[in-house]
């Protein structure tokens, strides 16, 4: 069960983290999966969550009765041979990643930033977190996980689960923000000049742009030309001519 703490949560610490708050693994026994389900729709009953992510590849038949049981589209099945499409951050285009890896980035992106917290004394999920490597890779260049020694892998998979789940509703990844309006904005605002004819500048101009851009060539000036293209030059027929330069 992961908690998801907003932004503009008060407690600066927590705000826009999500917390490992309950976890348990139900024990091997004849009817484990009926007793699993029979847990999850419990819990669900006390808590109220607002997403369920399931292993769809793991028990069709578990997913159906969740969700026939609690209803509503909060019950989601992963299949972990499955793809997902997520937004490239440069281009915003769409792309399909496959789910298991993009699952173990999308959970270390959350350590590394410390958007993740879990208790401290759960040394079971910490020995499976970091037992949990890349074994093989496949011809097509795709990464094989699995638990080194004889660690399980139950608990972080669940919590790649959780995590996907804050991910794809509430994470930046899946938050596209697109513009409806637009507006003209001049060059001038990211290109700055000085508008003066540098042969006009004093000492103390030409010293001031000297330090900041190391020399007067390099300054971003507006140079007032002089020459063949001044305004009003009158031509061989008499006729005036008025030409600008940009």
């Amino acid at each position: 069960m992961l908690e998801a703490f907003p932004k503009e949560y008060p407690d600066k610490k927590l705000a826009g983290t999500i917390r490992c708050v309950f976890r348990r693994e139900i024990p091997k026994s004849e009817y484990v999966l009926t007793e699993a389900v029979d847990y999850i729709i419990s819990l669900d009953n006390i808590f109220d969550f607002a997403h369920i992510y399931l292993d769809k590849g793991y028990g069709e038949m578990q997913y159906e009765m969740i969700k026939k049981v609690i209803g509503g589209n909060k019950v989601k099945g992963i299949n972990f041979a499955a793809s997902v499409e997520v937004r490239d951050p440069i281009n915003k285009q769409p792309t399909k990643k496959e789910i298991k890896p993009f699952m173990v980035d999308n959970l270390r992106t959350l350590l590394e930033r410390q958007n993740l917290r879990f208790p401290s004394h759960d040394e079971e999920l910490y020995m499976q977190l970091i037992s949990y490597v890349i074994v093989r890779t496949t011809s097509t260049g795709r990464p094989v996980f699995e638990s080194s020694g004889s660690q399980k892998d139950h608990a972080h998979d669940a919590l790649m689960l959780a995590s996907l789940a804050y991910t794809e509703n509430y994470g930046d990844m899946f938050d596209i923000s697109y513009a409806r309006r637009g507006k003209s904005v001049s060059n001038m605002f990211f290109s700055p000049t000085i508008d003066v004819d540098s042969e006009e500048l004093s000492g103390r101009d030409r010293k001031i742009i000297g330090d900041k851009y190391g020399s007067l060539s390099k300054a971003p000036m507006k140079r007032n030309r002089k020459g063949a293209w001044r305004s009003h030059r009158r031509s061989s027929s008499g006729s005036s001519n008025s030409r600008k330069m940009f």
